[in-house]
């Protein structure tokens, strides 16, 4: 079942009103901009909501600030799904369809419908009761060499108007451009069946709603929308959703200490 701010169990209401989530109704989004540079303290705890193969990935990395920052999204992406399913953190139930996108095991009546992503020490997951959807953030830096090299990936107009700026400029729309591709490709949900050059995207100034056209290699054409998301001066961000309907995206920060409150 997924629970709404008038049936919420009182704890779980008061963290989902700490972080903005109450309710998922109306075409309303909510996204959460989440803090990955986290106290011991909060690792550890977070931690403990992981599932096996999550603590197995997370003892794979190689530098101890990447595993950081992946115990902290995950957990955080724990948190929030398992207050709107009125579940524990580590028993929310994941599966992944065939692009490998990962969904909430529900009942296809009652669906809730995320997306995640994280650059740098920063993080977003945004959910919705109405409608697929896909996010993406990208922390600005310097567009060169191997980064460069990747423009090909971009549609002949997009490639073109990248190669008219100047370097200064070129950062942040090239990340504005890259989000806006990636969270399109996410909400969609064939993965790499869509070849990033085949479709575009706006580069420049992004109105709410913009239809974008997706064609797959195995499947016909289709639309998705695109909202520009505001999170901070210093990184790109965007969100796709699938289907028609009126949204209200709203963005909240996340508060960690808010998050083991029991």
């Amino acid at each position: 079942m997924l629970f709404t701010a008038g049936n919420l169990p009182r704890d779980m209401s008061r963290l989902l009103e700490a972080v903005g989530a109450h309710p998922l109704r109306d075409g309303r989004i909510v996204c959460w901009s989440i803090p990955l540079d986290v106290s011991a303290d909060v690792l550890e705890a977070g931690e403990r909501w992981l599932d096996d193969s999550e603590r197995e990935r997370a003892g794979r990395y190689h530098f101890e600030h990447h595993r950081r920052r992946f115990v902290a999204r995950r957990a955080a992406r724990r948190r929030i799904l398992g207050s709107l399913l009125q579940v524990p953190p580590e028993a929310v139930p994941f599966r992944e369809v065939g692009s490998g996108k990962p969904e909430v095991d529900q009942p296809s009546e009652e669906p809730l419908h995320f997306s995640a992503s994280h650059s740098e020490e920063h993080a977003v997951v945004a959910v919705s009761a109405q409608a697929p959807l896909g996010v993406d953030i990208e922390v600005y830096r310097m567009v060169e060499g191997s980064l460069w090299e990747v423009r090909h990936l971009f549609a002949d107009t997009e490639r073109s108007a990248l190669e008219r700026l100047s370097e200064r400029e070129r950062a942040r729309v090239f990340f504005d451009c890259w989000t806006r591709k990636e969270a399109c490709v996410k909400a969609d949900g064939a993965g790499l069946q869509i070849d990033l050059d085949t479709y575009e995207v706006p580069v420049g100034p992004l109105g709410a709603g913009v239809s974008v056209e997706l064609s797959g290699r195995t499947q016909g054409q289709r639309s998705v929308r695109l909202f520009p998301l505001t999170l901070g001066d210093e990184m790109s961000a965007a969100l796709a959703v699938v289907g028609p309907g009126d949204f209200s995206i709203e963005v909240h920060p996340w508060d960690w200490s808010e998050a083991f409150r029991h």
